[in-house]
């Protein structure tokens, strides 16, 4: 069985469902699963994202990577709660600092989103990323460069205040530290932009 993003995910998941209920082993279609909602995610496809995702954390619900592609469709389906909720279970699934819901995972995730122009997205994978790891600097540093990016200065200089105050030595102390004195610069000059 080998699963595409055209593959009608109704008619596969049902005997699917029905062939791996009450078995204590079967075949492993999370990777299959992965790429799909991968496809979907990046060409902006919310809800097949979420159905393909759905479907991998039904079959595998003790899967680290199924319950990491379930939050980050519950994200861009804007159900930041559902997707907080999948990503601390994957998180929780498998505590190595190199797994998908990490935060480089989570960050490197945000940076594939902004770069297919989902920036919005990307932007609430950074704040859910945050909710899970309040003491990643990188994290506020990165949202600080989208918000940046959407022309929203203010919202900018506090996300890159927050990660200097959270790790004044994190690895992009130095850029965030010229970005914070340009954009107290520029605000202090014109107060009434964003």
């Amino acid at each position: 069985l080998w699963l595409m993003p055209d593959a009608d995910l109704d008619a596969v998941g049902k005997p699917l469902r029905q062939n791996f209920t009450g078995a204590t082993v079967y075949p492993s279609l999370v990777d299959h699963l992965f790429s799909i909602t991968r496809h979907f995610v990046l060409n902006k496809d919310a809800a097949r994202a979420l159905k393909a995702s759905q479907l991998a954390a039904e079959l595998y619900p003790d899967s680290p990577a199924a319950s990491f592609l379930e939050g980050i469709s519950w994200i861009i389906n804007k159900d930041t709660t559902r997707g907080l909720a999948s990503l601390k279970k994957s998180a929780a699934l498998n505590p190595s600092p190199n797994q998908p819901a990490s935060p480089g995972g989570l960050n490197n995730i945000a940076y594939q989103l902004a770069g297919v122009g989902m920036v919005d997205e990307a932007m609430l994978i950074l704040q859910t990323a945050i909710e899970i790891y309040p003491q990643e600097a990188n994290l506020y540093d990165s949202l600080g460069e989208f918000q940046l990016k959407k022309g929203e200065k203010a919202k900018a200089l506090a996300s890159y205040q927050k990660a200097l105050a959270t790790n004044p030595e994190f690895g992009n102390a130095a850029g965030a530290k010229e970005i914070v004195k340009k954009l107290t610069e520029e605000l202090a000059a014109n107060p009434a932009r964003p």
